[in-house]
């Protein structure tokens, strides 16, 4: 609202002063309403961007643990085959030698 209309308004009577306010109002609700907009936008960009991090992230310590997992259990799997091996070698040395 341009000066002009604001004093045209007030001249008008009491009905211009209260249409003058109520389209400041309007207009300063607008901004606000912009302003706000705005604002929560940039919240929501960040925290998208935030939570693509976090994700990728996550993804990485996934694949770590699995491939964690995977040496845990080749080792556990050489681990028993030495053990049983171990334990047939024990077996053969306490058993009694037939005689010919």
């Amino acid at each position: 609202m341009t000066g002009e209309q604001l004093s045209t308004l007030v001249n008008i009577g009491s009905a211009g002063a209260v249409i003058a306010v109520v389209v400041l109002f309007l207009q300063f609700i607008s901004k606000r309403d912009e302003d706000w907009r705005n604002f929560f936008t940039q919240i929501r960009q960040t925290d998208s961007e935030a939570m693509t991090r976090l994700a990728n992230v996550i993804d990485k310590l996934t694949a770590r643990v699995e491939s964690l997992e995977d040496k845990f259990d080749r080792h556990d799997t050489a681990e028993m085959e030495m053990l049983r091996e171990l334990l047939i070698n024990k077996e053969r040395e306490t058993q009694p030698r037939k005689s010919t």
